[in-house]
């Protein structure tokens, strides 16, 4: 899966569902996959398969090791920027890996109101060199 790729299928996801997978009572608490059985996933749950999905992933940052073997097992080329001064120009070079990208849809999707994801998935498109209708 390309940087593009897992773009397009975590913006897809997020603006097809149009909520949080939170929890109602804690809206500061998102979920990987919502326990409630509303089907709801932040966008990196929404990368990881079936098949690899463990609901003891709740609660653990898209920095843990067993977050990134499962989105590794499911396609997606993870392996965390140790440079966290990156640039959207190193993106378009592929200096920068598809981490840095799954942090940033993870924090739209966690600290930003549902009515500005659309806006502001076009600003992480733009910022990463990335097409947002692909």
């Amino acid at each position: 899966m390309t940087i593009q790729e897992v773009f397009t299928k975590a913006k897809e996801h997020l603006l097809r569902q149009n909520a949080k997978a939170n929890d109602p009572d804690r809206p500061r608490v998102c979920f990987y996959r919502d326990p409630s059985g509303s089907g709801r996933k932040c966008p990196v749950g929404a990368l990881i398969l079936d098949e690899f999905y463990r609901p003891e992933f709740e609660g653990k940052s898209a920095r843990n090791p067993v977050i990134q073997d499962a989105l590794r097992a499911s396609g997606v080329p993870v392996e965390e920027d140790k440079n966290k001064d990156y640039i959207a120009p190193l993106v378009r070079r592929e200096k920068v890996p598809v981490f840095a990208l799954l942090l940033e849809l993870q924090r739209i999707h966690d600290d930003r109101e549902v009515s500005s994801w659309k806006k502001e998935l076009q600003g992480l498109a733009t910022d990463f060199g990335l097409k947002f209708d692909a």
